[in-house]
């Protein structure tokens, strides 16, 4: 797998098919909601009802891109580096030896 992993095999089988078992503190999904909520609570302090719009069409495509598209995809390669797929295998590796 590029070096990344010394056993690859030993490697995909510990690793949690949920994302944020292996994501610190300050990025599950309750941070990341509450964020979200605090900057929208922010943007709206002047009561312009654009800048509030904004805002929240920020916070809601990052909360769609980072905690539904991008767990959803993360539990795919986990479960394609499993049957095989090294492309698959590599990404996974990529994403987990960012956070041990």
């Amino acid at each position: 797998m590029g070096g990344l992993v010394e056993e690859p095999e030993e490697f995909l089988r510990d690793v949690p098919l949920n994302v944020w078992d292996i994501k610190p503190p300050w990025c599950q999904p309750w941070t990341i909601v509450s964020t979200g909520f605090a900057i929208i609570g922010v943007a709206s302090i002047p009561h312009w009802t654009w800048l509030t719009a904004i805002a929240s069409l920020g916070v809601f495509t990052w909360w769609y891109l980072f905690l539904g598209v991008y767990a959803s995809q993360y539990k795919e390669a986990v479960i394609a580096a499993r049957a095989g797929d090294n492309e698959a295998a590599r990404f996974v590796a990529m994403i987990v030896s960012a956070y041990r």
